[in-house]
């Protein structure tokens, strides 16, 4: 049977990573359809190396820990992609499509108090900075005129 058309859900490549081939199997028969003998021949190749189901966004923001999530919204990218494959076995490509992959849905599931806070909150700073600057520059026009 041509198995190409039929890909491992994340769940079931990190059961199978982490040496739990039965659990694996079981995953992959009942999330395909596929029957025991060719789920199993599905985790083989995978295990063997085939190509695998890189995880989409909602996957990878079920399946990540903590750990991953926290270095990966600190900007700390690497080091999540590390804890991740430290976790998993992933490969070094899966774990940084799957940490990019939450990012990007996080992104676009954050509140928006969130993404002002982050992105929006600097600006202003900026712009309370830059009305400082401008009253002390009139301050100083003034007294150097002699009005103040």
């Amino acid at each position: 049977m041509d198995l190409s058309s039929y890909r491992l859900s994340d769940e079931a490549m990190l059961e199978a990573n982490r040496g739990n081939l039965i659990q694996a199997i079981k995953l992959a028969h009942t999330e395909t359809g596929l029957g025991l003998k060719e789920a199993k021949e599905l985790v083989d190749n995978y295990v063997a190396g085939a190509p695998v189901f890189v995880p989409s966004a909602a996957a990878a923001n079920s399946s990540l820990s903590s750990a991953v999530i926290s270095a990966a919204e600190n900007g700390k990218l690497i080091e999540a992609i590390k804890i991740l494959r430290a976790e998993t076995g992933l490969g070094l490509k899966e774990s940084k499509d799957a940490v990019e992959a939450y990012l990007s849905q996080s992104t676009k599931q954050r509140p928006r108090s969130q993404t002002f806070a982050k992105n929006e909150g600097s600006q202003w700073g900026n712009i309370i900075l830059i009305a400082l600057l401008f009253a002390g520059l009139v301050a100083a026009v003034l007294a150097l005129s002699g009005k103040l």
